[in-house]
């Protein structure tokens, strides 16, 4: 039934890939060196696990492994979640435990990017497990039930995908334009966020999702299998959002990788923080300067990015760079990029006297605005947030 996905080598360099043996325990071994694909035999470990329609993931830490089985969605039968401990020096997975949900169905699993939580959607349903609490299964905390959206089919809940902007990704079980997203995965199930069909995508998707492992996992310092010399030397990285009412309160998340053990925040404006992700509100607007530092016993680093808070998109180089409109010239429909979260976005197109032709809603990602009765020459648009011009251009459409 699928399922491979894979996690580094103790080393900090090479890889292994797990395949689970149709209903059965059985676990094979495949380690990927740059020598190729090495077969390392199978190893059979606890329970057996039925399979079904579902999804297998590593932790971020490398330490777990979870396997979901969608099975049916009768109440007598249900789904299963297995997970493991797996050790990243020898392959070998330990520690079996498994729970039986009833209604269970298809679905899918994702590990917060901190690796404290996982989560599991099927078509109904999302909740949140907390690994350290003191019985797992116990934990499970619904944070979503499917609202009936339709775009155009309807939009249950399925794979699932930690992506590398810290966000947890849901594909839909339909051929719909939407994916799902837990804005916060790190926090508790009251606060991670989960927001239904926040990404509007230009074509249909069904029961897809990138299959991304985790490349930014260093080796496992001073174990007998850190053989490279290599060191988790910590790097820097963050994304941070506005709040849309506010647009001075800002919202900050670590993206960092190779296993920063302290972060230091210097928000710009003589503020500071020791946070992991912390919030901060600015006194005014204005253009600020936030460095962030994290480090760890092989060292420290920082990555700085400018903020553009209330000033004008004209005074935003940054923000101007995450507008794009294309192709120039075309045809048939013009596709609206944005790369940035702006409050209540809006495209609007204008003939060549200033005639209002064409107004859409945008989302994060592509909008793409149908243009195949509009008449061949020369358009003017602009991008509008929260009612103020972000972006404008001229456009022109072929014969």
């Amino acid at each position: 039934m699928g399922k491979f996905t894979a996690t580094k080598h103790a080393n900090g360099r090479d890889w292994w890939i797990l395949a689970h043996e149709q209903n059965t325990n059985r676990f094979y071994r495949i380690l990927l060196d740059l020598q190729g694909f090495h077969n390392l035999g199978s190893q059979m470990v606890g329970a057996n696990a039925v399979d079904g329609f579902g999804q297998a993931c590593f932790s971020p830490n490398g330490e777990h492994y979870l396997m979901y089985d969608g099975i049916t969605f009768d109440s007598t039968i249900g789904s299963f979640l297995n997970l493991y401990d797996f050790d990243r020096c020898t392959g070998l997975l330990s520690n079996h435990r498994h729970t039986n949900i009833k209604p269970g169905g298809y679905g899918g699993v994702a590990f917060s990017p901190n690796s404290r939580y996982f989560y599991y959607n099927n078509w109904f349903w999302a909740y949140q497990y907390d690994m350290l609490a003191a019985d797992i299964w116990a934990s499970q905390t619904l944070i979503a039930e499917w609202d009936g959206y339709h775009a155009p089919t309807g939009t249950r809940f399925m794979f699932m995908q930690l992506m590398p902007d810290g966000k947890v990704y849901s594909c839909t079980s339909t051929l719909s334009t939407v994916l799902h997203v837990i804005q916060h995965p790190d926090e508790p199930a009251a606060f991670c966020n989960y927001q239904q069909h926040a990404v509007h995508m230009p074509t249909r998707n069904s029961n897809s999702i990138p299959n991304f492992p985790h490349f930014r996992l260093g080796p496992v310092d001073g174990s007998s299998c850190d053989t490279l010399g290599l060191d988790n030397r910590p790097e820097a990285w963050y994304r941070y959002e506005s709040d849309t009412l506010d647009v001075l309160h800002v919202d900050f998340h670590d993206l960092s990788s190779y296993e920063p053990a302290t972060w230091s925040w210097d928000f710009g404006d003589g503020k500071k923080s020791a946070e992991r992700h912390p919030t901060h509100q600015y006194a005014e607007k204005g253009i600020y300067e936030v460095c962030f530092t994290v480090s760890n016993v092989n060292g420290s680093d920082t990555h700085c990015k400018t903020l553009y808070l209330g000033v004008s998109a004209q005074e935003n180089p940054v923000l101007q760079n995450q507008v794009l409109v294309s192709p120039n010239p075309f045809r048939e429909r013009i596709a609206v990029s944005l790369s940035a979260s702006l409050r209540s976005p809006v495209f609007r197109m204008y003939d060549a006297v200033g005639q209002l032709i064409r107004e859409e809603r945008l989302a994060f990602g592509i909008t793409e605005v149908e243009t195949v009765s509009l008449a061949a020459g020369m358009y003017f648009w602009e991008v509008l947030a929260g009612g103020e011009r972000v972006k404008a251009g001229k456009v022109v459409k072929q014969p």
